[in-house]
């Protein structure tokens, strides 16, 4: 039996002094009120160039310091605000990592600690927590959000990483099953946009949120939906002939074989020779027929 894999196909610009008189003492007037002004006018503008220079200085330094900054406990709290409202939309709820007690996912992977096993888009690179965001690795965490899934295909999760890679914010997330956990950046839009937003230093509001995320509800494909896919692929014209009706759906954790324990399975009237079985893993689908 052969496994074959393939990929599913899964977003911010004063008026002028004038003096009357007559005679030698309204000149000596004048000059001597000409000569006040002007140091008057050399003194505030003066004062004018000394106050921008300042406040120059100072929205520099503040730019700078905004800059040097990856990440602080300000822009985390805003992070959590988000996935706090973002998270019902999607029917979730996510457990913190809060740098003490470490995350385990209803697979069995630690986070932070399984973070030394793990592999990035198929490959083994140098990824590690930290909280400001900067550190020696290829890939420094500074969030860990995890979803323990309640609808079968059991158990499932979905585990996000909020990192900085080469200095630029980046998602990563787990939805393993078994093996070596492979992270992959996530598709999700309204995640990836809203971290790279705090990330920036612009804050984020309830309402963007809640529009960004209308789009992702509709567009998330459910098993049921990579079955119907897989089996269009892999035979539409077994497929065509018993979708009428005796075409079922169904998920294989009754220890039937060790090779096809936590797959999910589209069948036509029970007959054994006519399973196809598949998992995903992230947007990787791996299947085959027994």
């Amino acid at each position: 039996m052969k496994n074959n894999k393939i990929k599913l196909a899964t977003a911010l610009v004063a008026g002028a002094l004038i003096l009357t008189g007559c005679g030698t003492q309204a000149k000596t007037s004048k000059v001597a009120s000409q000569k006040t002004t002007s140091s008057s006018v050399k003194s505030n503008s003066s004062k004018r160039n000394t106050s921008k220079e300042a406040s120059s200085k100072v929205t520099s330094s503040s730019s700078q310091k905004q800059a040097d900054t990856l990440w602080d406990s300000t822009k985390d709290a805003q992070l959590k605000t988000f996935i706090d409202k973002w998270a019902p939309t999607m029917k979730q709820s996510y457990v913190k990592y809060d740098g003490e007690h470490s995350i385990k996912t209803s697979v069995g992977t630690v986070y932070p600690d399984n973070l030394t096993k793990v592999t990035v888009n198929g490959a083994k690179t140098s990824i590690g927590w930290s909280k400001n965001g900067k550190g020696s690795n290829s890939y420094n965490v500074v969030a860990i959000y995890n979803y323990n899934g309640t609808e079968p295909p059991l158990p499932n999760h979905i585990t996000y990483f909020f990192a900085f890679h080469d200095g630029e914010p980046v998602v990563l997330v787990d939805q393993s099953r078994d093996g070596t956990p492979d992270l992959g950046e996530t598709q999700n839009t309204a995640v990836k946009s809203n971290f790279a937003k705090i990330a920036g230093g612009t804050q984020v509001s309830s309402t963007e949120s809640s529009a960004s995320n209308s789009s992702v509800t509709t567009s998330k494909i459910n098993d049921k939906t990579i079955g119907v896919l897989v089996s269009l692929m892999t035979d539409p014209k077994w497929f065509k002939e018993y979708v009428d009706g005796t075409m079922w759906y169904g998920t294989n954790y009754d220890g039937h074989g060790s090779k096809v324990d936590g797959y999910s399975y589209m069948t036509a009237n029970g007959d054994p020779t006519s399973f196809i079985y598949y998992k995903t893993n992230g947007n990787i689908v791996t299947y085959r027929n027994l």
